[in-house]
């Protein structure tokens, strides 16, 4: 599903987003929030908060994103 679609329901469900093919910048997870704080980044295979995430255009119109916890 597209990025948007996915974030909707991660919000909902109080869960992560992902891609489910590994990109450059390695597989990641985010945790979309609507409140003050910045979305959550964690790098997957190192199971740690990530510094960021700077998205490639492939990235954000790309549509493999998936929730997952």
């Amino acid at each position: 599903m597209n990025i948007q679609k996915a974030t909707n329901k991660a919000i909902k469900k109080d869960k992560f987003i992902a891609r489910r093919k590994e990109g450059r910048s390695g597989r990641i997870k985010i945790k979309p929030q609507n409140n003050n704080l910045p979305c959550e980044v964690i790098n997957i295979k190192e199971s740690r908060t990530a510094r960021g995430w700077e998205p490639k255009a492939d990235d954000l119109t790309a549509n493999d994103w998936c929730v997952v916890d």
